[in-house]
């Protein structure tokens, strides 16, 4: 099976002078209430600890904050890219003694705006902005960050990853809020909650760049060379010429590859670029691990240079027929693939073949096919999926015979209780 791989990124990382990233995301979770909340106008205030940015980080002229990230969370149910207009961000620095905040009003009191504009959310994951105003902390002090987004516009579907307490308690108000359709006044109450928006403070180097991402061809017989893509994302304030960048591939395990490619146009600031790498030959049955590396003249930070995936040569299935029962091991339909969205795919147990799945507003019923003897079934809920959720079952390689007739046959049952809302069984095959 595909291997996985966690990325952790640390929480202080320095590189290269007097530049750093400090992500600020333990504990877990998930909110649609904070970053820019869900109704028309949100309000937050959140306290970061000294101990958790570093106590003399981001300090000093020229070393202040230059960009913040905030993380989308995989279960958004927003279409992303979202754009959302008039999103004001402050700071100031406050006591290293003050760690909560209680219920209580808008207060303007010793902050610095340090953005006010747009957000765009393009992809899960932290998504930055660069600040107008860089905002120098003082060594020691915690940092208290106000979010205000004023637009009026009821705005549903975007989750985030919060920091629950702080580093030192998960029970800790270190935030408090306001979402509701009464435009924000100085008397605007705010309540005080644990899930305060996880952020990324930054301040970039000249030169950084860093591997984010594979695209990897379906898990399958491979009997022609394939085509893997890596994303490498700018994370430096200066653009990296033509050729500049060079991301060496090496794939090893059940079959090997070494290769290089060059970016060939220029990747500028916060921007992504795609490299592609043809002709690898992965026939061998078995888990194929990947490693990424970029390397570009002048970058000093080396813990984002790297990044880890797998793609899985799978074994042919054969004799004909083959048949997936879905009571054993999954021998056909062994693998899911979501493509946006959540899961929608699920398999159902019944204990007996009189179980059925009752929609609880019609008579109409699903059931698994009793006259072969069936309990279980794949179902696919698109009722429940979110928007623009994609899901593939796909399969195992199949080897057909070079001539004669092959057929694929299904027992499918369709939940008719809304005559107008019609799904569809799409089979594709490919070499």
């Amino acid at each position: 099976m595909k291997k996985l791989y966690n990325f952790i990124l640390i929480s202080l990382v320095c590189f290269g002078a007097n530049a750093q990233i400090v992500s600020i995301d333990q504990n877990g979770g998930t909110s649609g209430l904070i970053v820019v909340g869900q109704s028309n106008y949100h309000l937050s205030e959140s306290i970061y600890l000294a101990s958790e940015i570093g106590t003399a980080v981001f300090t000093g002229a020229g070393n202040g904050i230059t960009k913040i990230g905030f993380s989308v969370n995989a279960g958004t149910v927003a279409t992303l890219p979202v754009t959302i207009t008039n999103f004001k961000v402050s700071m100031k620095n406050i006591s290293s003694a003050v760690t909560t905040l209680a219920n209580g009003a808008n207060n303007t009191s010793g902050y610095t705006v340090v953005y006010n504009g747009s957000i765009t959310f393009s992809a899960v994951g932290w998504n930055t902005i660069v600040l107008t105003t860089p905002f120098v902390r003082t060594s020691g002090s915690n940092l208290q960050v106000k979010i205000e987004r004023t637009n009026n516009l009821a705005n549903s579907g975007l989750v985030f990853d919060p920091s629950v307490g702080n580093y030192t308690n998960t029970n800790a108000n270190s935030t408090r809020r306001y979402n509701n359709t009464t435009a924000i006044t100085a008397a605007t109450q705010m309540v005080a909650s644990t899930f305060r928006p996880a952020i990324q403070l930054i301040k970039p180097s000249p030169v950084d760049a860093e591997v984010i991402g594979f695209l990897n061809p379906y898990s399958s017989c491979y009997n022609s060379p394939q085509t893997v893509q890596v994303g490498i994302i700018n994370n430096g304030t200066t653009t990296i010429a033509a050729g500049a960048a060079s991301v060496s591939l090496e794939v090893a395990t059940a079959n090997t590859f070494l290769g290089s490619v060059t970016n060939s146009a220029p990747i500028p600031s916060d921007s992504i670029a795609i490299l592609t790498f043809t002709g690898i030959n992965m026939p061998n049955v078995g888990s194929n691990d990947e490693l990424a590396i970029v390397s570009v003249a002048g970058d000093a930070f080396a813990a984002n240079d790297s990044g880890f995936s797998g793609v899985t040569t799978t074994p042919i299935l054969s004799p004909l027929p083959q048949v997936e029962d879905v009571e054993g091991a999954f021998n056909v339909f062994a693998y899911l693939r979501s493509i946006a969205g959540s899961n929608a795919w699920t398999v159902l147990s019944f204990i007996s073949n009189t179980g059925a799945i009752d929609n609880g507003w019609n008579a109409d019923s699903l059931m698994p096919r009793t006259g072969g003897g069936g309990s279980d079934f794949f179902i696919f809920d698109s009722y429940s999926a979110a928007a623009g959720t994609v899901s593939r079952l796909y399969s195992n390689c199949v080897s057909l015979p070079a001539s004669g007739i092959s057929r694929v046959s299904f027992w499918m049952s369709h939940d008719s209780a809304f005559a107008t809302s019609l799904d569809s069984l799409y089979l594709i095959v490919s070499n």
